[in-house]
């Protein structure tokens, strides 16, 4: 019986029902965290970001995915003031961000903008924000910071927008040694007006944004091609601008 990895984000609610209808068993935990339980054999295969992929002790295996087209609406960097990207001087993440800021550095690069990164210790927007004036924040600590922040910039957008891939935060992942027998691209996720309803509770969202987020934003199913062009930029971009590969 295959164990699999999801992180407690709501995205996640329509994966983890497909999943466990097919009889996989289900762990929770944060997609680097996730990435540490494979490596040490407590999971066959998660979600971890791909950031972590690249150079990594895992490799990337068909299976779940997460991903956007363009706007994501749960990987934001926020502010206390209406301010612009090139404004913010600074920005301090969240710590359980890994592609996300990745893809962050390398489009306020190419942009050209001068822009200080350091990681924090809290995922909440309001603890970072005593930090910096802008925050990065992810899941569903962004959708609840859309009530109470200004919205600096949507990391999926200025992904698009200035890289021109959809951006992909997280892949499923498995030891090399696992990596032939595990094939979960046949996983079709299935929302359920319920997850609209949830989503809404949890994050303050409207029920007509919730449902628009897990119906319209949020992709899971595996896409090879969406999976190799966010990999390849990443790596390039990892390699042109020096980043630090952990």
């Amino acid at each position: 019986m295959t164990i699999y990895v999801v992180p407690p984000y709501r995205y996640a609610a329509p994966l983890i029902r497909s999943l466990r209808d097919t009889g996989i068993t289900i762990l929770t935990a944060l997609p680097p965290d996730a990435y540490s339980m494979i490596r040490r054999g407590e999971a066959d295969a998660g979600l971890v970001p791909i950031r972590m992929l690249i150079d990594g002790e895992l490799m990337p295996v068909p299976g779940p995915m997460v991903y956007s087209h363009d706007e994501t609406m749960s990987v934001l960097v926020v502010s206390h003031e209406r301010l612009n990207l090139h404004e913010c001087r600074s920005v301090v993440a969240s710590p359980e961000s890994r592609s996300a800021i990745t893809y962050l550095l390398i489009a306020i690069r190419k942009l050209g903008l001068e822009v200080k990164f350091m990681v924090g210790s809290s995922p909440r927007a309001s603890d970072l924000l005593s930090i910096a004036p802008c925050a990065l924040v992810l899941g569903d600590e962004a959708l609840r910071a859309r009530r109470f922040f200004n919205i600096v910039i949507d990391v999926g957008a200025l992904v698009k927008n200035s890289l021109g891939i959809s951006p992909v935060y997280a892949a499923t992942g498995a030891l090399p040694s696992k990596a032939e027998s595990i094939s979960l691209d046949h996983i079709e996720p299935r929302f359920d007006p319920y997850d609209a309803i949830e989503t809404a509770r949890v994050t303050g969202l409207s029920i007509e944004e919730s449902r628009r987020y897990h119906e319209s934003i949020i992709k899971l199913k595996y896409d090879e091609r969406l999976l190799s062009t966010a990999m390849n930029l990443l790596s390039d971009g990892i390699a042109i601008h020096g980043l630090t590969r952990n």
